[in-house]
């Protein structure tokens, strides 16, 4: 991605430090100064600064109502606060009012230079959120999937080799990771795409239905079977049957199973004669099917003839670079769904989700950014909005530990905000310092901010 220049603005009643934030700007950066806030107000309802840098103290407005002036105009804007007289007060008051960073004059050339970074750091991330609609749609979509990491590019091209030639296949991965999306591609991309597509969660069904649920039964099979039914195989013949949590199938049902797969006969319960069925079959699983065949809980011989075509989908925690695209894709998506016109997430919020381990792989995702555009308030989406267990190992409080944990609570929010101070908005240092994640300091700043106590 080729990056613009930095739009940066500088407000300070003194011409002199305005002078030398010009002269060690690095490289990169358009500046624009101003003597005081409100000739900066005026100047950026036309522009669209990436990063603010407000001396504390000036003659018309204070550096902190400024700040959230300058806010309310451009909400995603970094905002970095400078001031002569060092409080752990005013930080503290800074930092909950949302500043990036909060230095005090005179600044060191290295400290500057690091604090600008976090926010040309900031910025990035979020410019890998705004691709272009035309390329999110097209070069790095696929069939409802989204992404450009090495491990999903592939998986886009395995399914254009596979699809027009597959019998059987095997998808793996953890929940979560969208492999009924795949299952869904190999499908389209095989020669029987305009036949119908059945799902079979296999896990759904009790082992003493399986076989007469997966292969279908006659008449009178069973107590209660009073007509015959065609089963799964029937209802997608001429198409692709998808077999998920393979894994969780019977040793019994595994050997009916193997015999479709290999010679394309399902025997129906009941009936004398197996009947012949035209099925391509998608197996899914977020087991490990190895593991399984040496544990002797499935067959070996059913593996090889599922796992010739094998597609693995990995974590999302194993590529993190899809996690801005599928952002946006869902951005765009619950957009659409709850009928609201969002221009996006705030900063905190962005940093949130990009920090985010996210176990439940994009399904987690998914109803994370969906959680968030139905409790938006406005057209930015706020930390404050989406799920409240996100970078925090959530444990409902009991009732009778609500006074005692919030006296608690009151006490965290305040040590928070002061070693944020301490460390001068460094967030990376500030979570070194708590023993927490980054996404954990997040959620307890954002908590901390709201608290009226503090």
């Amino acid at each position: 991605m080729i990056h613009r220049s930095i739009q940066l603005v500088a407000v300070d009643d003194d011409p002199a430090a305005l002078a030398i934030l010009r002269a060690f700007m690095p490289e990169g950066f358009a500046v624009e100064t101003y003597p005081t806030g409100q000739a900066c107000l005026d100047a950026i309802q036309m522009e669209w600064p990436d990063i603010a840098v407000l001396d504390l103290k000036l003659p018309d407005i204070d550096g902190i109502e400024l700040l959230r002036r300058i806010r309310a105009v451009h909400p995603r804007i970094e905002v970095l606060l400078l001031t002569a007289d060092y409080s752990t007060e005013a930080a503290v008051a800074a930092i909950r009012a949302g500043t990036s960073d909060y230095l005090t004059k005179p600044v060191a050339v290295n400290r500057l230079r690091e604090a600008l970074g976090r926010s040309v750091q900031a910025i990035r991330s979020h410019q890998e959120l705004q691709v272009a609609e035309s390329d999110l749609a097209t070069r790095y979509s696929f069939e409802g999937m989204v992404g450009r990491s090495p491990a999903i590019r592939n998986i886009f091209d395995l399914v254009r080799r596979i699809g027009p030639h597959f019998r059987a296949a095997l998808v793996s991965g953890p929940s979560g990771t969208g492999k009924e999306l795949v299952a869904r591609a190999l499908h389209t991309y095989s020669s029987r795409n305009d036949g119908p597509f059945v799902v079979c969660n296999c896990a759904a069904i009790p082992d003493s239905l399986m076989e007469a649920e997966l292969f279908g039964r006659v008449r009178g099979a069973y107590t209660g079977a009073v007509g015959d039914s065609a089963g799964y195989f029937g209802r997608a013949a001429g198409g692709t049957l998808m077999l998920d949590e393979i894994g969780d199938l019977p040793l019994t049902a595994q050997a009916a199973l193997l015999r479709a797969v290999q010679f394309g006969e399902v025997q129906r319960l009941g009936a004398s004669s197996p009947v012949h069925v035209d099925v391509r079959i998608v197996a899914c699983t977020n087991r490990d099917l190895r593991a399984a065949v040496r544990n002797r809980t499935f067959r070996e011989d059913l593996f090889f003839r599922l796992g010739t075509f094998e597609l693995f989908l990995p974590p999302l925690a194993h590529r993190r670079e899809d996690v801005p695209l599928l952002i946006r894709h869902f951005l765009n998506r619950s957009g659409r769904e709850v009928h609201k016109e969002l221009s996006g997430l705030t900063p905190a919020a962005e940093a949130l989700l990009l920090a985010h381990s996210w176990p439940g792989n994009i399904r987690e995702l998914e109803q994370a950014i969906h959680y968030g555009a139905v409790m938006a308030g406005s057209p930015w989406i706020d930390v404050g909005d989406l799920p409240a267990y996100l970078g925090t190992a959530y444990d409902p409080p009991s009732p009778e530990c609500a006074m005692r944990d919030t006296g608690r609570a009151e006490a965290q929010n305040r040590h928070v905000l002061e070693i944020l101070a301490r460390t001068g908005g460094d967030k990376h240092e500030a979570a070194r310092l708590l023993g927490v994640s980054r996404a954990t300091l997040y959620r307890l700043l954002n908590r901390a901010r709201r608290d009226p106590a503090q």
